[in-house]
């Protein structure tokens, strides 16, 4: 393997898990000091709002962790199997530099917005 693709791997997980190991963090703080009432904050929440806000947080946070897995698994998967295909698709359109340009990323854009919608829709009936 070409050593400069090792290394954006390396990154790139790098990049993931510290992001996971944050998530962690924040969830284990959550969970320990979240049914706390700040002393700032005492006049002016209750403890009622304060686990409804501390639950929700939770939630959202393991939704979204899943959440980026799937988009993380997809990544990947693009980004070795499907990628060159894409390209020579691309390619084989006979565009100028500037559209082929941009028909790449606006094509990448539509596939990630369509991609999102299940989770973008699930998010929203959270708020309902």
């Amino acid at each position: 393997m070409n050593t400069y693709l090792i290394l954006i791997i390396a990154a790139y997980f790098l990049v993931v898990i510290f992001g996971y190991w944050l998530d962690y963090l924040n969830l284990s703080h959550l969970k320990k000091y979240g049914p706390i009432i700040p002393p700032e904050f005492e006049g002016y929440i209750d403890q009622a709002l304060l686990s409804k806000t501390q639950a929700y947080n939770i939630e959202h946070t393991k939704f979204d962790f899943i959440s980026s897995i799937f988009n993380n698994v997809v990544f990947l998967i693009f980004i070795f199997i499907f990628l060159n295909i894409y390209n020579s698709w691309i390619v084989s359109l006979n565009l100028s530099f500037i559209l082929s340009g941009l028909v790449f990323f606006l094509l990448l854009t539509y596939a990630e917005t369509i991609i999102s919608i299940p989770f973008n829709t699930i998010q929203s009936l959270q708020y309902i």
